[in-house]
């Protein structure tokens, strides 16, 4: 199964049975990581917390993607509260695990929070909070505007 969109993680852990873990009283931080064709290679529990607080740091976000060959993660946390809403720390958390992810090019493809029911998410990517980690390249030669490439064909 193709991790492209959040529903498919969220059902993803609905089939692995992670919905106990998720629905617990603690805060928990979970990271998915991906093949380049988006298939998971594995799902590495890396934090737990208290009722509304968990600490969670890039280092043992990435240390199992650098091990397991990731090329792209997927980090997943739930609320206890049941609100998806991201904090400020969750916020903070994306743009640390962004800057992270591009510094060892393994892009963060997602980050999404889970609400008690594992129904329930917010998905900074569907929400346009995360930047594209995958570049888009021009396909159509025809469209292309030949007069802003590099070399124009002149003399050499």
């Amino acid at each position: 199964m193709k991790c492209k969109s959040c529903k498919i993680v969220v059902k993803l852990l609905l089939s692995l049975l992670v919905s106990a873990y998720l629905t617990a009283f603690f805060k928990k931080s979970l990271v998915f990581n991906l093949k380049s064709n988006g298939v998971p290679i594995n799902c590495t529990f890396t934090s737990m917390g208290t009722l509304n607080a968990s600490i969670t740091c890039p280092r043992e976000l990435l240390k199992a993607s650098i091990l397991s060959n990731s090329a792209g993660i997927i980090l997943v946390h739930n609320h206890p509260s049941g609100d998806t809403s991201p904090s400020k720390d969750d916020i903070r958390l994306t743009d640390r695990m962004q800057q992270a992810c591009e510094l060892i090019g393994i892009p963060l493809t997602d980050h999404i929070i889970v609400g008690t029911d594992n129904r329930q998410y917010f998905s900074f990517r569907e929400k346009g909070e995360l930047k594209n980690p995958f570049q888009v390249f021009a396909t159509d030669v025809a469209a292309l505007n030949w007069n802003q490439v590099a070399e124009r064909g002149g003399k050499r």
